[in-house]
C-alpha cells in the first residue's frame, strides 16, 4: 500500500463543491425515478438481461444499453438480511483506517485505498451524512490483465420518494483530479463509472431493500460480458455490508470497555466471535 504521504489530501473550492454536488443531486433524482418505474416483480427481459446473484440481491444488465455504447448500464435489487443501521454502518467510512477495514469486511480484494477529502461528516441528528472523495485500488480479477483503482466523489444521505418514503442513499461519481491522476498509479486501470444505492426499511422484517442504478465506461479489451460479472461482483459485496456494521458496533463496545477498564461480557466476546465467523463464511462464499 502506498505511505500515507503518497496519497494526497484534496482541497474543494466552494466552486468544485457545487459542481460535485449538483452532478450528485441529479444523479441521486435519476435514480429515485428509476426506481419508481422499476417492477422486481415483473421483470422484461428485453429491456432487462440477468447478470448475477447474491443471496437476495441480483444484478441485470440493461438490453437496450446506453446512448453512448461506450457505457454499460446495469441496475440491482432485492433485500439485504440486515437492519438499516447496520448496512449503513457497515458502508460508512470517514478516515482511511475505515475505508481499508470496510472495504475488507465487504469482502472486496483490496489493493489500497484512501479518504482524499471528507468535507461533510455524520453527525447524531444525521447519522448517513457524507459529502468527499475516496479512492480505492481492486486487484486483478475475472481474467483481466490490469489491477483497477477509482477516484469518485461520494455522498451520503437521506431522501424522500414521490410517496413520501424515506430512502437512504448512497452515490459514487468518477472524478478527474489533478492532484491524483491516474498516472500516480502505474500498472492500474482507472475506472470511469457512477453508481446510486437506495436503502429503504422492509416492513415487517429486519431487512433492507435495495435499488442501485449505475455505468461504467468500458475498459481495455475485456469482453463487455466479463466486465458486466466484474460490475456485479463489485455491487453485490454490498450483501456483507450489516457484519460489518455489527463488528464496527462491537469493536466500538470493546474500545469503550478498555477506556474504563472493563472486562467484556462472554456475550459481546460470543457476538463478537459470531460476527467474524459469519463475515469469514460469506466472503468464502464471495471468492467459491
Amino acid at each position: 500500500m502506498f505511505g500515507p504521504d503518497r496519497c494526497p489530501q484534496i482541497k474543494l473550492t466552494a466552486e468544485d463543491r457545487a459542481q460535485y454536488d449538483y452532478a450528485a443531486r441529479k444523479f441521486l433524482q435519476d435514480t429515485v425515478a428509476e426506481r419508481a418505474k422499476f417492477n422486481p416483480k415483473n421483470i422484461d427481459p428485453q429491456h432487462w438481461a440477468f447478470v448475477k446473484r447474491r443471496k437476495e440481491v441480483s444484478v441485470f444488465n440493461s438490453v437496450p444499453g446506453s446512448t453512448n455504447p461506450s457505457i454499460i448500464v446495469m441496475v440491482g435489487t432485492g433485500l439485504i438480511d440486515g437492519r438499516l443501521e447496520d448496512v449503513m454502518g457497515g458502508l460508512y467510512c470517514e478516515t482511511t483506517d475505515e475505508l481499508r477495514t470496510a472495504k475488507v469486511l465487504l469482502g472486496y480484494d483490496l489493493k489500497d485505498g484512501s479518504v482524499l477529502n471528507a468535507h461533510e461528516r455524520r453527525t447524531p441528528e444525521d447519522p448517513f451524512r457524507f459529502a468527499g472523495i475516496k479512492w480505492f485500488a481492486g486487484k486483478c480479477a475475472w481474467g483481466l490483465l490490469h489491477d483497477r483503482d477509482a477516484l469518485t466523489y461520494e455522498r451520503m444521505g437521506t431522501t424522500t420518494d414521490a410517496r413520501g418514503h424515506e430512502l437512504t442513499y448512497h452515490t459514487l461519481q468518477s472524478i478527474k483530479r489533478p492532484e491524483w491522476p491516474s498516472e500516480a498509479t502505474p500498472g492500474m486501470l482507472r475506472q470511469h463509472t457512477a453508481s446510486c444505492y437506495l436503502y429503504r426499511r422492509h416492513k415487517r422484517t429486519n431487512k433492507t431493500e435495495i435499488f442501485l442504478w449505475g455505468s461504467i465506461l468500458k475498459f481495455g479489451s475485456a469482453p463487455e460480458k466479463a466486465i458486466q460479472l466484474g460490475v456485479a461482483n463489485t455491487w453485490l459485496n454490498v450483501v456483507n455490508s450489516p457484519c460489518g456494521g455489527r463488528a464496527k458496533k462491537f469493536s466500538a463496545l470493546i474500545d469503550e470497555a478498555d477506556s474504563h477498564q472493563w472486562l467484556p461480557s462472554r456475550y459481546v466476546l460470543q457476538r463478537c466471535a459470531v460476527c467474524v465467523d459469519t463475515h469469514s463464511a460469506a466472503v468464502s462464499q464471495v471468492q467459491s
